[in-house]
């Protein structure tokens, strides 16, 4: 065919069509003669026909319909229908909703056969696009309908707004038939609930079925179920029946919706045996064995499973038991994944593994409780889990729970952290009683040392006056260094030094120039060590005073009581002694009738020496306090103070 013939063909067809090939069928090649349809449809202006035809296809026609418009993309299927006719068309919908029409015409002949066509497309106007599109809908909803017979007796398209249905399948009895010819949703759904559904159903029903619940329903979720019994009589049977409806978008604004229901009484039949069955075998499992924690507010979700059969019944969850009835039934397989979704990416794979259904029968075998430990992701927040798994003896079922262990690890890590911080305490509290001890090992020795020696010269010496004086000193010596150590080694010097600003307090002073004598007083000592008691009065006794001595505070205060007032001019009340100590002693001392007897002095004489004791000591009711060992110079000299105050 030369140029002039075909330009003459092109003039003629440009006026209708916007897109004009010719295609060589011999040798499988398209050549543009003018493409004005969409931008977006870049082809080249050459190219294998039936290369292109495939591409084109995948691009830009709508996917119900590559199929009928593939065909003319075959070569031998355009060689055999233009052999028969001159010209054969196709109208098909491109991806974007719009409609078109192409045209395959035989150009050439050579021995009968076509060896060239040309091929012009264009697009229809809006009422074929409309008619198009709707025997596409209908093909649609066929071909869904046509899968759902199998399985539904009654299939038909239920509009919203008109609130009737067009009925494509039925397989229901003739008076239920006769019913449905009103195509009225609203009188078939009431007149179905007098007649037919059971009567125990009868309300549920009704308000599942109602419009504005399954709207609502199949706005929410995408579709709706509605499960109920129908009696006997519905199908002339002596038992009764379960009956299924569904309710699912026919369109894209869901302004129409596919109603099938079907009979699915043997399916309900198995899943009531299955139920009643794992139940029997949850309630032995709660009477037989003792599954520590699994059932205890302890487990925030509980469920049942058959690991053979890959099942799981889920009767506890959020902390709360389920009824019966609402028992969420599932595989465990299935829950399993839906739990690794929540998983963070470094641990699928662990806990995967761990909580297969292989690995939990055989660790359940060896352990009567399984654990696994892994993390959830919730809201963004990472969380610690515990995963508990027990087995049901001689069977393949296992109870397993799962709980939120953050706390538990927060005060494991916390507990933790205080037993370090405990440890670390404890070692440097021993090297400091190592080194203390060695410390004080090391110093005590020199003045113990010179005590022992100097005692032992005295007892060779014992006939001269001259060392007998000289060794004395020398253990005195010795003895007020021994004592001073014992202040610093305890840190007790800045508690000496308070104690010694606080004396004004804890008793009078003597007077400057005033001789220390005792001389006629009569001073009563309660003292319960008698080797003390001894030195005590030994010493006051030197300084010419008469004294008396009560083993206890109880004897103390006894003995004031029963003398006559002013037997007794001064007392040194030890602290620590049985019966009644030294602040009981003086309290009831000072709460005695006679005022005389009440007021007597009374001066603490204890090994108590921090500021807390001579603060006690003051309270109590006493007039000074001196500590232990004895400063004979100190307490003779308190003596006469509170004597003459």
């Amino acid at each position: 065919m030369n140029d002039h013939m075909m330009s003459q063909i092109v003039d003629t067809l440009i006026k209708n069509y916007k897109l004009i090939y010719l295609i060589d069928l011999q040798k499988d090649i398209y050549y543009i003669y003018r493409h004005s349809a969409v931008k977006d449809e870049q082809i080249p202006e050459t190219g294998c026909y039936s290369e292109f035809s495939d591409n084109y296809n995948r691009a830009f026609v709508h996917p119900s319909h590559q199929e009928l418009r593939g065909r003319f993309g075959n070569i031998d299927y355009l060689k055999a229908a233009l052999k028969e006719e001159e010209a054969v068309s196709c109208d098909y919908l491109m991806a974007n909703g719009e409609a078109r029409r192409s045209v395959f015409r035989r150009f050439e002949m050579e021995c009968g056969e076509p060896v060239s066509v040309i091929m012009y497309s264009h697009r229809l106007d809006r009422e074929r696009t409309h008619r198009l599109a709707e025997r596409q809908r209908r093909s649609d909803e066929y071909q869904i309908i046509k899968g759902l017979c199998s399985q539904y007796s009654y299939i038909s398209i239920l509009d919203l707004k008109t609130k009737r249905f067009r009925s494509y399948l039925s397989q229901l009895p003739e008076d239920t038939n006769l019913v449905l010819e009103s195509r009225l949703y609203d009188d078939a759904r009431d007149w179905f609930a007098s007649n037919y559904v059971f009567e125990e159903d009868r309300e549920k029903y009704l308000k599942e079925t109602a419009l504005e619940t399954i709207c609502s329903k199949v706005k929410e979720q995408g579709y709706v179920n509605v499960v109920f019994r129908l009696i006997p009589q519905f199908r002339g049977t002596k038992s009764e029946q379960w009956c299924k409806y569904v309710f699912v978008p026919a369109n894209k604004d869901a302004s129409q919706l596919l109603f099938a229901t079907g009979n699915i009484t043997q399916n309900m039949i198995s899943e009531i045996e299955r139920r009643k069955s794992l139940e029997k075998a949850l309630d032995d499992a709660g009477r037989r064995l003792s599954i520590v924690g699994v059932l205890t507010t302890d487990f925030s979700d509980a469920f049942f499973s058959d690991m053979q059969e890959n099942t799981a019944i889920m009767f506890k969850s959020g902390g709360v038991f389920l009824d019966e009835k609402d028992y969420f039934h599932t595989s465990y397989d299935e829950s399993l994944e839906l739990l690794l979704e929540r998983v963070p990416k470094d641990e699928v794979s662990m806990v995967r593994q761990a909580l297969d259904r292989k690995t939990v029968l055989e660790k359940t075998e060896l352990e009567s409780n399984y654990h696994v430990v892994h993390h959830l992701e919730t809201d963004g927040e990472l969380h610690t889990m515990q995963m508990q798994a027990s087995r049901i003896p001689g069977t393949n079922k296992v109870i397993a729970a799962e709980r939120n262990i953050d706390d538990i690890v927060a005060a494991a890590e916390e507990n933790e952290r205080k037993i370090r911080e405990a440890l670390e305490q404890a070692k440097r509290a021993s090297q400091a009683k190592s080194d203390f001890l060695f410390q004080a090992s090391h110093e005590f020795h020199t003045p113990l040392n010179a005590v022992l020696g100097f005692t032992q010269m005295m007892e060779k010496h014992l006939d001269d006056p001259v060392k007998l004086k000289e060794y004395l000193e020398n253990v005195k010596t010795a003895g007020t260094e021994l004592l001073g150590l014992v202040d610093r080694l305890l840190n007790v010097a800045a508690m000496q030094e308070a104690e010694e600003e606080a004396e004004p307090e804890s008793g009078p002073k003597p007077k400057a120039q005033e001789p220390f004598s005792l001389e006629g007083k009569h001073i009563l000592l309660a003292e319960d060590n008698e080797l003390n008691a001894e030195i005590t009065m030994a010493v006051l006794e030197e300084f010419g005073a008469e004294t008396s001595h009560a083993e206890d505070g109880a004897v103390c205060l006894k003995l004031i009581e029963q003398d006559p007032a002013g037997t007794y001019d001064l007392v040194f009340m030890d602290i620590q002694m049985p019966n009644m100590n030294g602040y009981e002693a003086t309290r009831a001392i000072r709460e005695l009738p006679d005022e005389k007897k009440a007021g007597i002095p009374i001066i603490a004489l204890s090994a108590n020496y921090l500021p807390e004791d001579i603060e006690n000591s003051l309270a109590s009711g006493m007039n000074g306090h001196l500590s232990k060992p004895i400063d004979i110079e100190k307490m003779t000299a308190m003596a006469a103070s509170v004597l003459n105050a």
